[in-house]
């Protein structure tokens, strides 16, 4: 049998059509519509993203500039300008209350960095071991570390042996004291040298107590507790009791044996610190005490180490009375440990306005709690000879 499948025939397909050039075949309209808000909103998130991306661009070039005149204003080491203004700002009213410097001193940007790893739990446990004996700000929490570590560092002698802080983060606490102690002292010295700038005696001598104070972990310049731990520390060390007294001078620096100085002249003081323990300072020193701290001094031209310094200020007043004004500081420095004294001179131009003026002279350690010792003396100050312009008197220049 032969079997016979029929073929179908294959379907045609339909007729291309050519489309007329630059047109383009579209389903209905709505395929229209969608392709043009495609269009615009990829345009739009374009647009977005550009803008977002320079918004960045200009907040990390912004970001960079205050870094920059940050690190310029503020090189590693160096205190904030903003510290400083503050500290000087209250150092103008400190007089004889330094507790507001103090509350100050907490709020320093530089103090509240390294305050960081004094916790609120170290804070807590040092308010209650000074209860009744200190207090300082408890907002914010920066200020409030600061013045925990400042408060543990002046009444060091109050604290038990061990420490208030918990034992967890002792440590940490002990390594935060000693850096926000170190920042704290230049910042008072930068407030001492400022109230000497403007001419404040009593807010001048009240920062140069509250500096030792801080050196020394001692809370009080005249406290008798304060005093008493004093003098067990120089004894502990097998050095005497610093006995000082003071005495001062003061001429005309071209002519030592005027009786007055011209207003607007350069005056010269001598100060004179008679050391009554020098004896015994020098026999202690052959026994093997020392009260060396490492300073060095340049004595006639070479480099000895000091074993004594001391910080004087100088102010005047009007003879008939009035407030002080500061003129000057110096240091003075014993170099030799059986120096029965030691000197030091400082310059200064004397008032425009004639008269009699007294000059006191303010000795202070830094380095021995209570050790302190004044001393006066007057110049007279006459109307100045007007300038002679002879050109003969040049030559000698």
């Amino acid at each position: 049998f032969l079997l016979v499948i029929p073929m179908s025939t294959p379907a045609q397909p339909p007729p291309f059509t050519r489309m007329p050039e630059g047109e383009i075949p579209w389903e209905d309209g709505a395929d229209v519509i969608m392709y043009i808000i495609s269009i615009i909103g990829g345009l739009v998130v374009m647009l977005i993203a550009l803008g977002v991306r320079r918004m960045r661009q200009n907040e990390r070039a912004l970001a960079a500039a205050r870094a920059a005149k940050a690190a310029r204003d503020n090189p590693p080491g160096v205190v904030p300008k903003s510290d400083l203004a503050a500290v000087e700002k209250v150092a103008r009213t400190v007089r004889g209350d330094v507790q507001p410097f103090l509350d100050a001193l907490t709020r320093c940007e530089v103090l509240a960095g390294l305050a960081k790893p004094c916790t609120p739990a170290a804070i807590l446990a040092m308010r209650k071991a000074l209860a009744g004996k200190a207090a300082w700000p408890e907002d914010p929490a920066s200020a409030a570390a600061a013045g925990a570590l400042l408060h543990a560092q002046l009444h060091a002698e109050s604290l038990p042996a061990k420490g208030a802080w918990p034992r967890g983060v002792r440590d940490a606490c002990e390594y935060a004291r000693e850096a926000v102690v170190e920042a704290a002292i230049r910042l008072t010295r930068h407030a001492f040298d400022s109230s000497c700038k403007g001419g404040d005696v009593e807010s001048a001598r009240a920062l140069l107590r509250l500096l030792a104070c801080l050196r020394l972990g001692l809370h009080s310049w005249t406290d008798a507790a304060c005093l008493a731990a004093m003098d067990a520390r120089v004894a502990a060390e097998g050095m005497p009791k610093q006995r000082v007294e003071a005495a001062c001078s003061a001429c005309s620096w071209m002519d030592s044996t005027a009786p007055s100085v011209a207003a607007g002249s350069v005056v010269l003081v001598r100060a004179t610190i008679q050391r009554r323990h020098g004896a015994a300072a020098a026999a202690a020193a052959r026994a093997g005490s020392s009260s060396f701290a490492g300073k060095m001094a340049t004595v006639g031209g070479k480099a000895v180490r000091v074993c004594e310094s001391y910080t004087c200020v100088v102010s005047r007043e009007e003879a008939e009375g009035g407030g002080g004004t500061v003129v000057g500081t110096m240091e003075v420095d014993v170099g030799d440990v059986s120096a029965p004294e030691a000197c030091a001179e400082l310059k200064f131009c004397a008032p425009l306005r004639p008269g009699t003026y007294r000059l006191r002279l303010l000795v202070s350690s830094l380095a021995v709690l209570g050790v302190e010792a004044e001393a006066e003396t007057t110049i007279v100050v006459e109307a100045g000879a007007g300038f002679d312009d002879d050109g003969d008197d040049l030559e000698d220049y």
